[in-house]
């Protein structure tokens, strides 16, 4: 995606943001998932909302081109952030897209910064991204965590392996993504794996007074489908299931996206 970007001061942390599209038009923010920063999650999504929407991405702390902070957090705090870097653009309020854990940060963004947001997109995500198998979730992330350690190119080759296998890694983009693998920071990768173990907001979701989409990928392993089900069991006044698609949708399906978060855009 050549994007150029800027950084915006968060304290005195500095986050990467992009932007692109209608200028004056509705501010559509993007917010990524784990693992992958806004580049390489939301290439291939982007070309298709330009044309209506002023279209902006954000790369998480220890994501991407943003600083490396190296401390624990929750979910709560990188959607403080991500709402801290919305007011210092002064686009407010504005569609929120939430993508895997983008959605958890999403959710929090609406819930601790209700006047920053006019529309919430929740795709391929969960109110609890860890429903069973917890502990397991912990010990395999702590062994992550320590191969890590040692050196980032296991955790690297498993996950291009598995975007591989999935058939949403084109040849072209083989390279490119390697290096995005290679050059994550791994302590915040872990921190953030933990914080999706932590996050919860079933009993909460329901009082956020926005409206919301909630996108679910049928055949998702990732974040699993019954898990997509029951955030909009929680949320059901919109939903648009892509069938036969995984975790990989947002690269695989963009046009589809594209299309209902306009029609959700027009007719809200």
């Amino acid at each position: 995606m050549k994007l150029p970007g800027r950084t915006v001061f968060v304290g005195q942390r500095e986050f990467m943001v992009r932007r692109a599209g209608v200028e004056g038009g509705p501010p559509l923010v993007l917010v990524h998932g784990w693992l992958f920063d806004a580049e390489s999650m939301f290439h291939a999504v982007v070309p298709h909302l330009t044309d209506q929407f002023d279209v902006i991405t954000i790369d998480h702390r220890g994501h991407g081109k943003t600083d490396r902070m190296g401390e624990r957090y929750d979910i709560e705090d990188a959607a403080d952030e991500v709402a801290a870097v919305i007011a210092t653009l002064d686009v407010g309020p504005v569609s929120l897209l939430g993508y895997s854990m983008g959605g958890l940060i999403a959710q929090s963004v609406a819930l601790r910064h209700p006047a920053l947001v006019d529309r919430l997109v929740l795709a391929a995500t969960a109110a609890r991204p860890v429903r069973t198998g917890r502990v397991g979730f912990r010990i395999g992330l702590n062994l992550m965590r320590a191969i890590d350690r040692l050196s980032p190119t296991e955790g690297s080759w498993v996950g291009r392996f598995i975007l591989r296998q999935r058939g949403s890694l084109d040849p072209e983009h083989d390279r490119f993504t390697w290096e995005m693998l290679q050059h994550r920071d791994s302590e915040a990768f872990h921190e953030a794996g933990a914080a999706l173990w932590r996050f919860d907001s079933r009993d909460w979701i329901r009082r956020l007074k926005v409206p919301t989409m909630v996108v679910i990928a049928t055949h998702d392993q990732v974040m699993p489908s019954p898990l997509q089900y029951e955030l909009a069991s929680l949320r059901p006044e919109r939903v648009v299931e892509l069938p036969s698609v995984g975790h990989e949708s947002i690269i695989t399906r963009p046009a589809e996206y594209a299309k209902a978060i306009s029609a959700f855009w027009h007719e809200t």
